[in-house]
């Protein structure tokens, strides 16, 4: 018996560490993103490992059995390794099929971006040596007779194999986006220890190509939806009533880029006040004269953020700017503001015009009247000036003072009401030294601030990558004041300058996640429960409204209640005075007393100021604070929200908004305003 063991396996030997490595190294790749040695569900993973034994299992030859197997594991590391940079790059996003359209949108990033040591040495240590020495190996392993009763039983095997592995691809990630309810109970952790990396990567597979559908359902009950609710009235409504609006954001933007709290901000700015209004002439002024939401949070990249505060909610399991470039929406904010006021739209972002689809969505699905990016600003330039300089060509950000001082009459036109909506770009990562920002430098360098660190100090990199960040806030603040200017020296048909007449939205898009910049200068390197950790996620917004808060103390202007960025568009509506429904709204007005809760579409996690959780039973950090009826408050709250989520799942993934129901749903809005 024990000579058959071992001749058993001796005959099979590559077949089994092709097994025991394949299994190190998911689990490896699993606790370098997710810091636990962990797989809660390895069916998904285990079939696929099966899949290739069972393939190996039907090949007599020992030499192709190695190379196989030796080609199996190098692929398996090579998509390993590229879902630790994705992962490590995106702040923790985890693969789904949707992000096959980004690809080329993250490619540049990738590019500039190192990747993981620690499991590429690793990787290549085992898989290196595996090759190494079965090299010796192939040659004395013993021949194999091929037995034709093998060959179908294998082959019958793999067959089970495959229909498991899809059926337990349906049941892990079938798309339940109809009811999203599940969400608030079931384990629905957005973390590779669910299903590991590769489980994870085939699981998306199925669901992206087989079952990625949302049932348009009852379409009585969806239409009442839509209609049944009408936004409250709070009692700044209509403060703004008949003006501009000006939606800026601003990329990777904090409150710690220019302003200095060192109990916030243990690690950030260490500048007198005084000292900072000279730096941020322009962000202070503005943060004078707005309403400040001193507790308002992001939790999506870039694309998302910008869809919610042009729509005010945004599907799962989709990324809008690809999945849906052509659908109806009546409801972003552009049509909504034309169909009400008349107002002129327009998108500005000096970054690449294709770039997350961004061309054709705003003017196709979107639809704003005027859509300048980087390369239509270069033609307006040349047909005007040719003054503006395209970075791009030398793998530098864009200037956005550059594109205010080019667009502005563009942006701001004084014979007609204005809807303008514009994206930054100065400050987005890698945040290395740039050529075209040396005038900061000097500035930091004079006034003694963020100064070029020693290269022994141990917090090297940190610090350079902060100092790099502030000279691009700099940049930022003087695109502001390219702004500011304009608006108090441009009058409009009455003679009354814009400034007086304009409500200006400047919000962040998301935290300064690139070189984890924003957990070093917060200190949040952990999530115990002595910090707050979705602090992490806290930043800036501020909202102008002509110059009515000019002379009122902060006390009266700051939001303290938490926020987040689906409440910017019903704020917008709430200012201008103008009703909406509600349940195309996943926040509520800043200055409601309802408060909402926080579902991010990319990391699928729920979010409070006091709350960072997955579910109800998996909660990753909560104040002490938090008791029974907070828990009920905010499990109400979310269950809304998951409702509102799953009829607009179903309006997204049918179109449903177009042709007669884009005219209805434009007819109802303007009856509740009439």
């Amino acid at each position: 018996m024990t000579e058959k063991i071992t001749s058993f396996l001796r005959n099979n030997v590559f077949i089994f560490l092709y097994v025991i490595i394949s299994i190190l190294l998911e689990f490896f790749a699993t606790f370098l993103v997710s810091n636990e040695l962990k797989i809660s569900r390895p069916g998904i993973f285990l079939t696929l490992i099966a899949l290739a034994t069972a393939i190996l299992c039907l090949i007599p030859d020992q030499k192709t059995r190695f190379w196989l197997s030796a080609a199996f594991m190098i692929a398996h590391a090579l998509i390993d390794l590229t879902f630790i940079l994705m992962y490590t790059l995106t702040s923790g996003t985890i693969f789904d099929f949707e992000m096959f359209n980004l690809a080329k949108d993250g490619m540049g990033t990738i590019e500039a971006t190192s990747p993981n040591f620690a499991f590429l040495f690793v990787s290549c240590f085992v898989i290196g040596l595996y090759i190494v020495l079965g090299s010796y190996e192939k040659d004395r392993a013993p021949l194999l007779q091929k037995k034709v009763s093998s060959t179908v039983v294998i082959s019958i095997l793999l067959c089970v194999i495959f229909a498991a592995q899809g059926t337990l691809a349906y049941f892990v990630g079938r798309n339940k986006s109809d009811d999203m309810s599940y969400k608030l109970y079931e384990n629905t952790e957005n973390s590779y220890t669910k299903q590991g990396i590769l489980g994870n990567f085939v699981t998306q597979l199925y669901k992206g190509l087989f079952f990625n559908n949302v049932e348009l359902g009852d379409t009585k009950e969806l239409e009442d939806y839509i209609f049944g609710t009408v936004t409250e009235e709070t009692e700044k409504f209509g403060e703004a009533s008949g003006m501009n609006t000006v939606t800026i954001l601003a990329e990777s933007l904090e409150w710690f880029a220019f302003i200095s709290d060192t109990e916030r901000y243990p690690n950030g700015l260490k500048a007198d006040e005084e000292t900072l209004r000279k730096l941020f002439p322009n962000l202070y002024e503005l943060y004078d004269t707005s309403y400040v939401a001193d507790n308002f949070h992001s939790r999506e990249k870039t694309d998302i953020s910008e869809n919610l505060s042009l729509l005010g909610c945004y599907p799962t399991d989709a990324y809008v700017n690809y999945t849906f470039p052509e659908n109806s929406i009546p409801f972003s904010s552009p049509q909504v503001l034309k169909a009400l006021t008349g107002a002129e739209s327009g998108y500005f972002h000096n970054g690449l015009s294709d770039f997350y689809n961004r061309h054709d969505y705003y003017l196709n699905s979107v639809k704003v009247d005027k859509f300048y990016a980087n390369e239509e600003m270069i033609a307006y330039s040349e047909s005007i000036s040719g003054n503006y300089k395209d970075y791009t060509e030398s793998g530098e950000r864009n200037l956005d003072s550059d594109m205010i001082e080019l667009c502005k009459e563009l942006m701001f036109p004084s014979d007609r009401r204005f809807d303008t909506h514009i994206s930054t770009i100065t400050m987005h990562g890698q945040y290395a030294e740039r050529e075209n920002l040396k005038e900061y430098y000097a500035i930091l360098d004079e006034y003694g601030t963020c100064p070029m660190p020693d290269e022994n100090d141990k917090d090297y990199d940190n610090k350079y990558a902060f100092r790099n960040y502030v000279a691009a806030a700099m940049e930022l603040d003087k695109a502001l004041g390219e702004i500011f200017d304009y608006l108090k020296n441009t009058t409009d048909d009455k003679g009354v300058p814009l400034i007086e007449n304009t409500v200006i939205v400047l919000f962040g898009d998301h935290n300064a996640y690139y070189y984890e910049l924003s957990d070093y200068i917060k200190d949040l390197t952990d999530t115990d429960t002595t910090r707050n950790y979705t602090d992490l996620f806290r930043v800036p917004l501020m909202i102008r409204v002509g110059n009515k808060l000019t002379d009122t103390p902060l006390s009266e202007r700051i939001i303290e209640k938490f926020t987040c960025t689906a409440d910017i568009v019903p704020t917008i509506y709430d200012l201008l005075g103008i009703k909406y429904f509600d349940n195309m709204l996943y926040g509520t007005s800043i200055f409601s007393e309802k408060t909402s809760v926080l579902y991010s579409r990319a990391y699928d996690v729920f979010i409070t100021d006091k709350m960072y959780f997955y579910n109800l039973n998996n909660v990753i950090w909560q104040d002490k604070s938090v008791d029974e009826t907070y828990l009920a408050q905010v499990e109400e709250t979310a269950s809304v929200l998951l409702n509102k989520i799953s009829h607009i799942n179903r309006i997204y993934y049918n179109d449903y908004l177009k042709g007669e129901k884009a005219e209805l749903f434009v007819q109802r809005l303007q009856e509740i305003n009439s």
